[in-house]
């Protein structure tokens, strides 16, 4: 039998084949894909998904978080950034933003353009209400100190929103690990004896 791609779409397979398949346990979901169950979930396989179903588009927001595993699951819409758009545009389940981010502020994941570990912690900073935890588990998962977030933010101080992120970033704990901030882990408290 032939290996079957990393990534499987309906143009490889009819729709009904994959859903037979992952209810057998030989493929996962992976956003609006498929992939092998012997595939490796990581930032790779998660770019390339979006690239079967985006293109080259640049991979931002919540998109690129879940890229670099930060979101357990894909978001219901996906961001990109194009350069020279006249408007936001959305088609399905894109949403997609005039102006790209500049080239130190992306990372090839995939062949895919992706914002950087530490463009996407600012972006997310930058958000309002605040996601502490989310921004904690990315920070925690790529390696990235908030030290490199603030000097980012020193090196764009016209940034929309760099104050609201700055605050954000000085609140944080200090090192924090995965299994503190998934709350599936978190210790059961014990019945009181009576």
């Amino acid at each position: 039998m032939a290996a079957l791609a990393s990534i499987l779409t309906a143009g490889d397979l009819p729709a009904t084949e994959l859903h037979a398949a992952r209810i057998d346990g030989e493929v996962v979901a992976l956003d609006e894909c498929f992939a092998p169950i012997d595939e490796v979930d990581g930032p790779w396989l998660r770019a390339r998904a979006l690239a079967v179903q985006f293109g080259d588009r640049v991979l931002v927001g919540d998109s690129a978080l879940w890229v670099h595993g930060a979101l357990p699951v894909a978001p219901a819409l996906h961001h990109a950034a194009r350069p020279r758009l006249t408007t936001v545009a959305r088609r399905g389940r894109l949403v997609v933003h005039e102006g790209v981010p500049g080239p130190s502020d992306l990372v090839a994941i995939a062949g895919v353009h992706v914002t950087s570990a530490v463009r996407t912690a600012v972006d997310l900073a930058r958000r309002s209400p605040p996601q502490p935890r989310l921004l904690m588990r990315l920070l925690v998962l790529e390696r990235v100190g908030v030290d490199e977030c603030l000097s980012w933010l020193d090196a764009a101080p016209r940034m929309p929103g760099g104050r609201v992120a700055r605050l954000l970033l000085a609140e944080l704990p200090g090192p924090v690990s995965l299994r503190s901030l998934d709350t599936r882990h978190r210790p059961r408290r014990r019945a009181a004896r009576r």
